[in-house]
């Protein structure tokens, strides 16, 4: 793994430097009840922009909070990396493997996006409740999707 997410794991920032927050924004993209397990769009904030995943467009990056097609829900602060110049090279990493044309609802779709972004800078995955639904449907014994 990169440096910086092991410093990120450990927890200890080199002398002087401020943390930088990395945020995970999660949306409705339907209307949500107690009997759905979560139909979820989401995106990785850092410092003020927000890096997904679509389809036709692959990873793009937009104003947080902001995502087309989906109501904003909650953030949640993942942890924190030394600075967001690593961002840049995780995102470059991924491109390769989230182009425009890889996207899939069930088997790479933008939770899976912003659980790799995740696990570049800080080490670990976003919270599991988010990608259910094509966790649910990868397991299912007729892949349409």
């Amino acid at each position: 793994k990169s440096g910086v997410a092991i410093v990120a794991r450990l927890g200890r920032l080199p002398p002087g430097a401020m943390p930088v927050d990395v945020v995970l924004n999660i949306y409705d993209l339907i209307q949500q009840t107690p009997i759905c397990c979560g139909f979820f769009h989401t995106g990785v904030e850092v410092m003020g922009q927000e890096w997904s995943f679509a389809g036709g467009s692959g990873v793009y990056s937009c104003t947080p909070r902001s995502a087309p097609d989906g109501r904003f829900r909650q953030s949640i602060v993942l942890g924190s990396i030394p600075s967001s110049t690593a961002v840049t090279s995780a995102v470059d990493r991924l491109r390769s493997e989230f182009h425009g044309d890889a996207y899939s609802l069930i088997f790479r779709n933008c939770n899976d996006f912003s659980s790799a972004l995740s696990k570049e800078l800080l080490g670990r995955d976003i919270p599991g409740y988010v990608n259910r639904l094509a966790r649910l449907g990868r397991i299912w014994p007729i892949r349409l999707c």
